[in-house]
Parts: structure tokens; sequence; C-alpha cells
């Protein structure tokens, strides 16, 4: 067998023969979801996403990730703004581009319409059990002194991973 061919094989047949097992497997062995979520977690896997609740609280596992999607037009200037990101239960997580703008599909274009509304996605990943508060307002950044033209509240509820929400 040739070097490389055995750099090949060996951790194949490693890999199978400790994979053999005499079938009875420890319960306690057997990872839970949680254990799951957390390994993708460290393992660079995307968290599970749950959008807010405008109606209502929204009920979060740490680890999971808050999405706020809102109508926006920053072509008008005015941009979403986070007044309250909910710490220390929620930290700013990174969110998608701005997505889904209106086209103008009775000309057959698919493309983007200028000057049309986006839908703005802001997540928020929880991190530490408790309850909390996001606000965000809409406005433009310069007109720092003036009513906000509109703000936005979502309660949010934190538990630690492994417990009943």
């Amino acid at each position: 067998m040739t070097p490389s061919l055995r750099m090949i094989v060996l951790p194949l047949l490693l890999a199978g023969m400790s994979a053999c097992g005499n079938g009875s497997e420890d319960p306690a062995a057997v990872p839970t979801p949680e254990d799951v979520a957390a390994a993708d977690r460290q393992n660079g896997a995307p968290a599970e996403v749950v959008p807010a609740n405008a109606a209502g609280e929204t009920t979060l596992v740490v680890g999971q990730v808050l999405e706020v999607s809102l109508e926006g037009n920053p072509s008008t200037g005015y941009l979403w703004e986070i007044d309250a990101g909910g710490a220390p239960q929620l930290a700013l997580a990174p969110s998608p581009v701005d997505a889904t703008p209106a086209t103008d599909a009775g000309n057959g274009d698919a493309s983007p319409m200028v000057g049309s509304p986006v839908t703005i996605q802001k997540r928020f990943e929880a991190v530490q059990p408790g309850t909390t508060t996001v606000r965000l307002v809409y406005r433009r950044p310069w007109e720092k002194d003036a009513e906000p033209e509109q703000a936005v509240e979502f309660k949010v509820v934190v538990s630690e991973a492994g417990s009943s929400p």
C-alpha cells in the first residue's frame, strides 16, 4: 500500500471501528436538543431566528435570535434606529441586508423601483434570561431633536436553555 493511500484508508478504518458498538448505547450519552443547539452555535451554525411579535411578547431561549422586520424607505433619509436594544438580555446580532424591495411588476421589470419601500430587519441574540424591551424609532439621523416619525416596542422574555419558556 502506498503512503498516500495509507493516509486515506487508515483514518477511515479507524473511524469505522470506533463507530461500531455493542448495541447498548448509554441514554445519558445521547445529546439533548439543547446540547445540539449549543454545539451548533460553537461550530458557527446559524441560531434559530424567531420573528418579533408586535401584538404581545416574544419568548426566546438563550441562543435564539429575535428578528424585527419593519418597512422603511431609506431614500427619504428616514432610518430605523435602535433606541433600546434589550441589554443585558439581548445583544445586537448581524442582520441581513435590507430585503424585499417593491418592484415594478406592471411592466415586467422585476428590479427594485427607485424610492420604493423595503423591509428592514434588525436581529438581537438572546444572551441572558430575563424580561426586556426592544424599541426602534424611525427618523432622519441628523434630526436628533425632532420627534421620531414612528416608534415601535417589542416585549421580550428570555429563558435559560433547557427550561420551558
